[in-house]
C-alpha cells in the first residue's frame, strides 16, 4: 500500500471518531471487507430530490453503495443527517440519492446481529464489485491518463486535478507550468480555472485579486463579478464558451483541487457575468487527435 493511500485511510476514518456506534461498524466493515482496490468514502453528501443534502455514512463510488448506520433515535429515516453548514469541497463531489443503493445497519440491535449484518454487507460489497468489473482505486486515482483513455470527462467522474497543467494535457497541450486563469483553446472554447468564493459571512464573499466567483447548489450557473461595483467587464474576453475547472478543497486532505463542473456560456450585464452550463461533459478526442478538427 502506498503512502498516499495508506493516508488517505486514516484520514477518512478518522472523520467518524465523534459518534461511537458508527465507528465500531464502520471500520469492522472495511476490515472485514481487507480490499485495498475499493475506494472508501465516508461522510459522503448525497443531494435529494428536493435539492437539500444529507450525509451517509459510508460510500463506495466504483459500485454506487452507500452504508447508513442507524442508531435508535435515526431508525426509519431515508438518510439521518441533513445538511446545513455545507463543506464546499465535499458538495461538488456530492451523488444523487436516486443513483445510488443504500443499505442500511441497525447499530442498537446485539453485537451477533451487527456482526451478520456486516458479513452481509461484505459480501454484497464484492458481489457488486465483481459484476461491475470495477476499476481499481490506483488507476482511478491518475485522473489525467484515466481521462485520456476515457476520451471524455463528465461531471460525474468526480475527477480533480492537482494542477491546471493536467488538466491542459487531456486537451494535447504540454506545459512544465502554467499560472494564468484561463486558456484559448480555439475560437469557440477555452479552459477556465476560477478560484470558487466562499462565504464569509454578513452577506460577504472571499475574492481574489479583486475577483468572486459564485456557483448555485446544482452547478448549472456562475456569477463572476468584481468588489469594485463600477468595474466595467471587457466584453473581448466573454465571446468563448468556458470548459471549467473550479478551484476547490479536498474535502479529506484539506489540499486545493481542480475539479471539472461543465461548458458555460458567459453572459455580459454591465459590472457582472452570468455562466450557464450548457454541457455536462466535454469530448477530449478532437483535442487529442491532431488529425480532427477544432
Amino acid at each position: 500500500m502506498n503512502k498516499n493511500k495508506r493516508d488517505y485511510l486514516i484520514r477518512t476514518f478518522s472523520r467518524t471518531k465523534r459518534k461511537d456506534y458508527e465507528n465500531y461498524i464502520l471500520n469492522r466493515i472495511w476490515t472485514k471487507l481487507d480490499r485495498l482496490d475499493i475506494k472508501p468514502v465516508t461522510q459522503q453528501y448525497v443531494k435529494r430530490a428536493d435539492g437539500k443534502y444529507a450525509l451517509i455514512d459510508l460510500f463506495f463510488p466504483q459500485i454506487n453503495l452507500g452504508i447508513e448506520v442507524d442508531e435508535a433515535y435515526h431508525l426509519g429515516n431515508v438518510l439521518n443527517d441533513e445538511v446545513r453548514t455545507y463543506e464546499i469541497g465535499k458538495l461538488f463531489q456530492a451523488v444523487k440519492e436516486k443513483e445510488i443503493i443504500i443499505e442500511r445497519i441497525d447499530a442498537s440491535q446485539e453485537v451477533d446481529g451487527i456482526h451478520n449484518r456486516v458479513d452481509e454487507l461484505v459480501r454484497l460489497i464484492n458481489d457488486l464489485a465483481s459484476r461491475n468489473n470495477i476499476t481499481t482505486w490506483e488507476e482511478i486515482e491518475d485522473y489525467t491518463n484515466t481521462a485520456k483513455s476515457n476520451g471524455v470527462i463528465s461531471i460525474k467522474d468526480n475527477f480533480t486535478f492537482d494542477r491546471t497543467v493536467d488538466i491542459i494535457s487531456c486537451f494535447g497541450r504540454e506545459y512544465n507550468g502554467f499560472r494564468q486563469g484561463s486558456l484559448n483553446l480555439n475560437n469557440e472554447y477555452s479552459l477556465w480555472f476560477p478560484h470558487l468564493s466562499y462565504d464569509l459571512g454578513d452577506g460577504k464573499f472571499s475574492d481574489r485579486n479583486g475577483w468572486m466567483n459564485l456557483i448555485n447548489s446544482d452547478w448549472t450557473e456562475i456569477t463572476e463579478k468584481h468588489v469594485d461595483e463600477n468595474n466595467e467587464l471587457n466584453m473581448k474576453f466573454y465571446i468563448r464558451n468556458r470548459i471549467t475547472f473550479m478551484k476547490i478543497k479536498d474535502p479529506v486532505f484539506k489540499t486545493n483541487k481542480y475539479q471539472f463542473v461543465g461548458i458555460f456560456k458567459p453572459t455580459v450585464n454591465g459590472n457582472y457575468a452570468i455562466y450557464k452550463r450548457i454541457s455536462d461533459e466535454v469530448d477530449l478526442k478532437p483535442y487529442l487527435n491532431p488529425k480532427q478538427q477544432v
